[in-house]
């Protein structure tokens, strides 16, 4: 087939590209997404909100039973006043009468008292000074009693007053004024003690929940800060690798855009631009290399220097135009008519050579026969028919040269033998020189060797 530079061509088909390293680049995920960080504000909005009305909650309950258990102190202070006015002046029997009535061990006590009512009781008169008093009155000292004290003698018969002690302790206060002397009988308790046992145990627990939540709402905080920040620092990472990626994408393309550019530059140097096959560098260059593979290992190669006969008559009689058709078309011929493997260049003008890797110049002939047939054949060219002939000379290695210039040279020189010898035919360079001196054919010869007038 086609001896074109497929295999043993000099002319490389494409430059070996650099490895580039690739780049890859991490997923970088976003490590708290806006979602999701709404989705915790408005959980621990919602848990605050919780604790919050969970807190007022209790706190309203437990106001509104201190109010409704306070409500059973008056009622004591009347019953207790009763008591202590069926016994006047008798001291010891008024103290045990309000421990009595305290422990709930006698008859006065109000019915529907409730008995888990934890109060205390007393005489004082309008001044505060403590007269009688039933156990655990202490605890209320430091009330402002004596307020108490003024405000019966103003002629209230009773009341109920929400103070403090001097310790800053909230108390609730029923007094009923008693009818035998200018005092009055005192019944009181902590604010704590009229608070129901559910009430006790939730209140701790409430505050510690509400601690917690707030502790946590504040570490959530944080940590959304930080995770912020950081959700910040490796957008930026990421914006400054996508920058890097880009900018060695940049670098690469430009790289490869030379190379292809550089590897292009280079085939055209090595091709003929009329006919694209090898030029006269590449030619010598394979040739070159083939017979320094064969040096002190053997084997033989042949150089066929193929020209065209009368081209410039072409030239004068049909134009440039139709000279360059006929030998591209000679140049397809050539191309068809050699061995696949085989390299086809174009030296210059009509002048054209193929390497016949492997063969003596006596196995060549019968190539050379073929070619000669084949490119004698008529050419239709731009309306025109053309029959043009061809001279071939042959030389091989190493029997007539021994480097790529002399193989060339001894090649061209058989060439023009066979131009003198009539054209249209081959000649080896082994069968001899060219005709004595002062012959007609030797002075064609030579003519043809110093001026290529055909």
């Amino acid at each position: 087939m086609s001896a074109s530079p497929a295999g043993g061509d000099p002319v490389r088909k494409d430059v070996a590209r650099a490895a580039v390293p690739a780049v890859r680049i991490p997923s970088l995920r976003r490590p708290f997404a806006p979602g999701a960080r709404a989705l915790a504000c408005a959980l621990v909005s919602c848990l605050v909100t919780a604790w919050l009305v969970a807190g007022a909650l209790v706190l309203q309950v437990q106001e509104r039973e201190v109010a409704v258990r306070a409500l059973y102190l008056p009622m004591a202070a009347q019953a207790l006043r009763q008591q202590l006015d069926a016994q006047p002046g008798e001291t010891a029997r008024r103290s045990a009468i309000l421990a009595a009535s305290a422990s709930g061990r006698v008859p006065g006590r109000p019915a529907g008292l409730p008995a888990d009512l934890d109060w205390t009781g007393g005489v004082q008169d309008r001044h505060g000074a403590v007269i009688v008093a039933a156990p655990g009155f202490e605890r209320l000292q430091g009330a402002p009693l004596g307020a108490l004290a003024l405000a019966a003698g103003s002629g209230a018969e009773h009341g109920l007053v929400r103070t403090r002690t001097g310790a800053g302790v909230p108390v609730v206060l029923a007094y009923s004024r008693l009818r035998a002397q200018d005092a009055v009988a005192v019944v009181g308790t902590t604010e704590r003690a009229l608070v129901g046992d559910w009430q006790r145990w939730a209140a701790p627990r409430i505050a510690a929940v509400g601690l917690a939540l707030l502790a946590g709402t504040a570490t959530a905080l944080w940590l959304l800060r930080d995770l912020a920040k950081a959700q910040a620092g490796i957008a930026r990472a990421a914006q400054r690798q996508t920058a890097l990626r880009q900018q060695l994408q940049a670098r690469t393309r430009e790289r490869d855009t030379a190379q292809r550019a550089q590897a292009e530059a280079e085939r055209e140097s090595r091709r003929d631009p009329l006919t694209r096959l090898a030029n006269r560098t590449a030619f010598l260059r394979r040739l070159d290399a083939a017979i320094g593979s064969r040096r002190g290992v053997g084997g033989s190669l042949t150089v066929l220097f193929v020209d065209l006969d009368d081209f410039k008559s072409v030239n004068d009689r049909w134009g440039h135009a139709v000279g360059d058709a006929l030998l591209c078309a000679f140049a397809t011929r050539l191309l068809g008519a050699v061995r696949e493997g085989d390299l086809t260049a174009r030296l210059g003008g009509d002048e054209f050579a193929v390497l016949v890797d492997g063969l003596t110049a006596q196995e060549t002939e019968p190539i050379a026969q073929a070619l000669l047939d084949r490119l004698s054949l008529p050419y239709g060219l731009c309306e025109q028919r053309l029959q043009v002939t061809a001279s071939i000379g042959m030389a091989s290695y190493p029997a007539d040269a021994g480097d790529a210039a002399g193989l060339l040279h001894a090649a061209d020189v058989a060439m023009f033998g066979a131009k003198a010898a009539g054209k249209g035919d081959f000649r080896c360079s082994s069968w001899g020189r060219l005709p004595s001196p002062g012959s007609a054919h030797a002075a064609d010869a030579a003519d043809a060797a110093d001026g290529r007038t055909d």
